[in-house]
């Protein structure tokens, strides 16, 4: 009598008998799997990139990217195969057991008929394949405009026999499969590009096969459908033939895509609106002075020793020549003759003279040898004296500047007569401006050296079309015709670093236009150089300089890229800044780098004949290529 037993070295009567029964529980307790059967990746076209193969058949075990391991661009067949499966359904539930917040019905594993899988499919299940689970078609969704039910598509991740499908005979009758939700992306086109309408869809465009109105056909991920009877090789492409068709697709219908891109454009409207240009301008701020990465500390304070200096007043002095009220300290007459030990007209003439400079200052907090006494320094007022300035000094954008910033240049008269406040010249030149000082001399028939202006004479309004200008005193002399007139000339003390000042601390301190400035001051940033001139000033442009220019001069170079704007200093064109700054949204009509370069849409012609893009990806450059 032989021996009992169940396995058997052949599939025997028992797994056929076990194998139906099983069959038979999945169609009766079962549901419907609809089957989106992965075929391979299609042909890439022509390339030399050995990582990337060509294929002349489908085959699923192809892979597209050699390097990357990717199959990006996936090709589905377009019957869907109807297939019993069974999973156990989850709840919407949060797993709080690990560090965040899990949602735990994501992944599906169903199980299925192995036998009835194979001859349904002609083959298992695998990585690639999508399944779409019918009985969780939402057909209410929230928009009631949307035409069909809310389909529920799984790709499948992984695959391998079921423990609980061996029966006595040892062996498999179910198939495992781990799914997960599908998502919208390149290896899922070809089945999210299909039309909502499936009745009249032919599936992909095939170039040997001709169409007839009504119907449609996918080509590169769009719809088309054809206007007039198309001969076969003729692609969607050709407008005479196909149109394409706007109606929503799957894609549309059960995507994030659209949404996705609203929410990007409404986050780069936000911000074209916040930043409207590249780069940041903190011109507008005042920067503070540093000194090796940190504020620069206060220099030239004043620590009185000995006997304290008696008190004085701080008070504000305003005038309708000031541009802002000025602070200075009210000293007595009393008080300088004992700090200068000057004479009582002295002090009078220093205290119409002198200039001061207030500032803040915090003293050393006095400490013994153990470091113990005060914790915080004490913070004075603190006054130096920076010279009798008087000349009509300044700066264009009221950043500090020296008492050297405008030096004296002379005009020659006309003849004028005493006593008059109209002075005619020869010619007016630029530089003669309201509230700049102006002095004169002639020599007496006797050899005596007589002055034409009153002390303190300066120009009230000057009338460039009849080369005359108006002062606001008399002239005391006699001014015959070629007698020199020294503008700026009351600035007689020595010229200092030392001597600075802010142009709106004092109406004497105005600024005369002597030459344009020579950069943009404190202005700094990032990418802020727009092709203007500081302060707004004129600016020429083209391709070549100008033959003639004068000094101070702009001009924008517009064949450079970024354009750049130069200066005329009297013997060189000097760059002072470039043209980079562009709207948010850089496009190749730009003319910056951003838009020309990192945005480059040229190509290059080959002396082969080859056709290439300027703008190439790190990893196309970097190819190797075969000799």
């Amino acid at each position: 009598m032989p021996r009992l037993s169940l396995y058997r070295p052949e599939k025997s009567k028992d797994f056929k008998f076990l194998d139906r029964t099983i069959k038979e529980m999945f169609v009766v307790g079962g549901t419907d799997l609809y089957i989106h059967k992965y075929l391979g990746i299609p042909n890439q076209g022509a390339s030399t990139d050995l990582t990337q193969p060509q294929y002349n058949t489908l085959d699923p075990t192809n892979i597209q990217d050699l390097l990357f391991l990717e199959n990006r661009d996936r090709k589905y067949d377009t019957t869907i195969y109807r297939l019993r499966g069974h999973y156990n359904v989850q709840n919407l539930d949060f797993d709080l057991s690990q560090f965040g917040l899990f949602l735990n019905n994501d992944i599906v594993f169903v199980t299925v008929h192995y036998n009835d899988m194979i001859e349904l499919i002609g083959r298992k299940l695998m990585v690639g394949d999508v399944l779409e689970l019918p009985h969780l078609t939402d057909y209410h969704p929230l928009n009631e405009a949307i035409p069909i039910g809310l389909r529920r598509y799984y790709q499948i991740t992984d695959g391998n026999f079921a423990s609980e499908g061996f029966s006595q005979t040892w062996y498999p009758h179910l198939w495992r499969i781990k799914c997960e939700p599908l998502v919208d992306s390149q290896e899922f086109s070809n089945i999210l590009s299909q039309p909502i309408e499936k009745d009249n869809y032919l599936g992909d465009w095939d170039p040997t096969k001709a169409y007839v109105t009504g119907y449609t056909v996918t080509y590169g991920d769009k719809t088309y459908t054809p206007i007039q009877n198309v001969p076969a090789g003729i692609a969607p492409t050709d407008p005479l033939y196909w149109q394409l068709d706007t109606a929503d697709n799957l894609r549309d219908i059960i995507g994030r895509y659209n949404k996705n891109i609203a929410i990007n454009d409404a986050a780069i409207a936000e911000a074209a609106r916040l930043v409207p240009k590249t780069g940041y301008d903190r011109s507008q701020l005042y920067v503070n002075p540093t000194f090796d990465g940190q504020p620069a500390p206060p220099v030239n304070i004043i620590i009185p020793n000995g006997p304290p200096v008696p008190s004085s007043v701080v008070v504000f002095m305003s005038s309708a020549r000031y541009a802002n009220p000025s602070p200075v300290i009210k000293i007595g007459a009393a008080t300088l003759k004992k700090l200068w030990s000057l004479s009582h007209d002295d002090a009078d003439k220093l205290r119409e003279l002198m200039t001061l400079s207030l500032q803040t200052a915090k003293l050393n907090p006095e400490r013994t040898d153990a470091n113990s006494g005060q914790v915080d320094g004490t913070l004075v007022l603190t006054a130096k004296a920076v010279g009798p300035i008087t000349g009509p000094y300044g700066t264009s954008d009221n950043t500090y500047s020296t008492a050297d910033n405008f030096p004296s240049f002379e005009i020659t008269s006309l003849e004028v007569p005493i006593g008059t406040t109209e002075i005619s010249v020869q010619d007016v030149t630029k530089d003669l401006v309201a509230e700049i000082d102006v002095t004169a001399t002639v020599t007496s028939p006797n050899g005596t050296i007589i002055p034409v202006f009153d002390f303190d004479t300066r120009v009230v309004s000057v009338d460039y079309v009849n080369n005359t200008f108006i002062i606001n005193n008399p002239t005391i002399a006699k001014m015959p015709a070629g007698t020199a007139i020294t503008v700026g000339a009351s600035f007689q003390y020595t010229v200092s670093q030392e001597m600075d000042f802010r142009a709106d601390c004092d109406p004497r301190f105005q600024f005369i236009a002597r030459s344009s400035p020579q950069g943009f001051g404190y202005t700094d940033g990032y990418m802020i150089g727009d092709g203007t001139a500081p302060n707004g000033l004129p600016v020429g442009s083209g391709i070549t300089f100008p033959v003639n220019p004068s000094l101070g001069d702009y001009f924008l170079r517009t064949d450079y890229l970024p354009q750049l704007l130069y200066r005329w200093d009297g013997s060189l064109w000097i760059r002072i800044s470039q043209n980079v700054r562009a709207e948010g949204d850089v496009t190749s009509s730009d003319q910056t780098l951003f838009g020309s370069f990192i945005n480059n849409t040229q190509t290059t012609t080959l002396t082969d004949g080859t056709v290439i893009p300027q703008q190439q990806p790190l990893s196309t450059l970097l190819t190797i290529q075969p000799d």
